[in-house]
């Protein structure tokens, strides 16, 4: 096992230890069969502050979350279908203002035992990404924390937010030193010639 530890260079991960996991949902895999399993799952306060913690959010006010499992390819593998409806507060990168986001998000993916991809997985537009089937219970809850992670907006803007124009990349027109200098170099070619 691992555990993420903070140090003033990043995250480090440090081996044998248990991972914290903010929003722990369990599902034994002996329970899931051919039939679809469906589990609602809500965060309670605590939860959420420590995923918002986890994510470097301001707040998350709600998190709920619709996991559907099921159980194909002969059993080998399992359907992973999911929504997430959240409202997150986090800080504005212009103005360090707080923003609020309500994000309804849908993934879905493919837990495979073993090393192997089942041999009879159709191959669509829309295929699911394949992950390996851990051992043990499956935790939706960290599941549904991950796939927040991913849909966070991660450049927020408070409305009405402007970025300087020396800043943006609107600004790369701007005389620089080195278009000053190139410029100088252009006249100087001109007028010896």
């Amino acid at each position: 096992m691992w555990i993420r530890e903070a140090s003033p260079f990043g995250t480090k991960m440090k081996q044998n230890q248990p991972v914290p996991v903010e929003f722990s949902r369990l599902i034994e895999l002996e329970q899931l069969g051919a039939e679809e399993s469906v589990y609602d799952i809500e965060a309670s306060a605590a939860e959420r502050t420590a995923l918002a913690g986890r994510f470097g959010l301001l707040g998350i006010d709600e998190l709920s979350a619709r996991v559907a499992l099921r159980r194909v390819h002969g059993g080998v593998a399992i359907r992973v279908r999911g929504s997430i409806s959240t409202q997150v507060t986090q800080t504005c990168v212009v103005t360090l203002a707080p923003v609020q986001s309500r994000l309804h998000e849908s993934f879905a993916l493919l837990l495979v035992a073993g090393e192997e991809s089942p041999d009879d997985v159709e191959v669509g537009l829309e295929e699911e990404p394949e992950e390996p089937l851990p051992p043990g219970p499956l935790d939706i809850g960290e599941m549904v924390a991950q796939h927040l992670a991913l849909a966070l907006p991660q450049y927020p803007r408070a409305p009405g937010a402007k970025v300087d124009r020396q800043w943006s990349r609107e600004g790369d027109n701007r005389d620089t030193p080195f278009a000053a200098l190139a410029k100088l170099k252009m006249t100087e070619r001109s007028g010896g010639a």
